[in-house]
């Protein structure tokens, strides 16, 4: 259709309905939004790094525990005979003689996994009463659907194995939208030891007695943006928080190598090209007004301003007392249909994702039912607080099975047979004189 041949009039009121085309760049995109409590942010920042130092040394350890698992167990650093600080392999290769291992380590784990893979049992939802028979089998088929979704097998093979080296297993639970199915189901993510915080000081299997938690998340800025950018003002203005980044992947010679979070850092990405963000929940509490109505027999808990809330929950008893007397309610059942409000010290999780200098793209109370973090956490043995995997039970023993391999080789190849071997106390004998009456070497 030819725009010449439209009423002019028309052409206006058409256009003046219309919204401007977006004309914004990053120079003058609206950073606002995410600067509110910036310097909150960077407290809080700072006080999730610190809950991630205190894991340090459990980190270690879980660290150990995997190198041992895949066979780089002689990386510790010794003192040679001059006193020069190498690595156990380093020494016994200046010695010309070859370093050999038996990983007894990896057998355990691998026994324990396939124990759990032999076992053919799945959770099913059982029913307390009778009555709810039928809906604990519908449960248990829905709960096995989104289980199979999540491929939960090879995610708890992966946890356990986690769990056997390290003591420490958690996941996220969360929902996500399935685009090949079309549908929302429940998502399960498993953690990272290395990438979590959370308060150390905990006494509780149950992890009851978390009041801080969360995890470090390594992705790309197009990520970030398609996940918390609603608008284009806010799509440039992360773009414009996340500059400068480079605009190609920028890679290293340790993807899949299992030395990506080895020496990791809080704030510096494994990967350069990456962008790290942070979130965390905190267990946080003020005081808030319980409402109960008793006509609808609803309990809601409401937050801000105490005064104004109390004062619009007698301002609805008033209307709602002059309603029922004209509908001729009694005294006594009039008084028993009032609201009742009372003021509580109430406590609540609250989650926040902020970058490394304090903007907050995204913030909020807990959305779910369960009214507390998404995290599945489970630390063993947490006696006096100590975490530790199946692993560091054998550590030790895995040394000094790699030592005496390494010293029955060593003899086997260097003397042929073990048959002319002379084993003395020094303590007994003179070396001089034991040297003179052994006419095989003495080492």
């Amino acid at each position: 259709m030819d725009y010449k041949t439209i009423d002019v009039k028309r052409i206006r009121r058409r256009i003046s309905k219309r919204k401007l085309p977006n004309t914004l760049s990053i120079e003058n995109a609206d950073t606002s939004i995410y600067e509110i409590d910036r310097e909150e942010n960077m407290r809080t920042i700072e006080l999730w790094h610190r809950y991630w130092d205190d894991l340090s040394d459990f980190r270690k350890r879980y660290l150990r525990n995997v190198d041992y698992n895949f066979g780089r167990q002689l990386d510790k650093i010794i003192q040679d005979s001059k006193g020069r600080f190498k690595t156990q392999e380093q020494v016994v290769k200046e010695q010309g003689k070859t370093a050999v291992i038996v990983n007894v380590v990896r057998e355990m784990v691998r026994t324990i996994l396939g124990q759990y893979r032999m076992n053919p049992s799945r959770s099913i939802v059982f029913a307390r009463k009778e009555d709810d028979k039928v809906s604990g089998e519908m449960l248990t088929l829905a709960l096995h659907a989104a289980l199979d979704r999540n491929n939960f097998r090879e995610l708890d093979a992966q946890m356990m194995e986690i769990n056997v080296l390290s003591g420490f297993s958690c996941a996220r639970v969360t929902d996500k939208f399935f685009d090949s199915e079309i549908e929302t189901d429940a998502y399960l993510t498993n953690m990272n030891p290395c990438m979590m915080f959370f308060n150390g000081d905990i006494q509780d299997v149950r992890g009851d007695d978390i009041y801080v938690i969360g995890e470090i998340i390594e992705t790309t800025v197009d990520d970030i943006l398609a996940t918390y950018a609603k608008d284009y003002n806010q799509l440039l203005a992360l773009k414009k928080i996340l500059i400068p980044m480079a605009d190609e992947y920028i890679g290293g010679n340790k993807s899949l190598s299992g030395e990506m979070h080895k020496n990791g850092d809080f704030y510096v990405p494994s990967v350069p090209s990456n962008v790290r963000i942070y979130y965390g929940w905190s267990k946080k509490s003020e005081f808030r007004v319980v409402k109960f109505d008793p006509i609808d027999a609803s309990r809601d808990v409401i937050g801000g301003n105490i005064d104004e809330i109390m004062a619009a929950i007698s301002l609805e008893n008033i209307t709602r007392a002059e309603w029922l007397l004209s509908q001729n309610f009694t005294e006594e059942e009039i008084q028993r249909s009032l609201i009742e409000a009372d003021v509580v010290n109430y406590s609540f999780w609250e989650y926040k994702v902020l970058t490394s200098n304090g903007y907050c793209i995204a913030r909020g109370e807990t959305p779910f039912a369960h009214k507390s973090h998404p995290y599945s956490i489970n630390l063993r043995p947490l006696i006096n607080g100590k975490v530790a995997g199946l692993v560091d039970d054998i550590v030790d023993m895995q040394d000094v099975i790699n030592q005496n391999f390494m010293t029955f080789k060593w003899m086997v190849v260097l003397y042929h047979s073990i048959k002319q071997i002379l084993q003395v106390f020094f303590a007994c004998f003179r070396l001089k004189q034991a040297h003179s009456a052994w006419k095989y070497p003495i080492f």
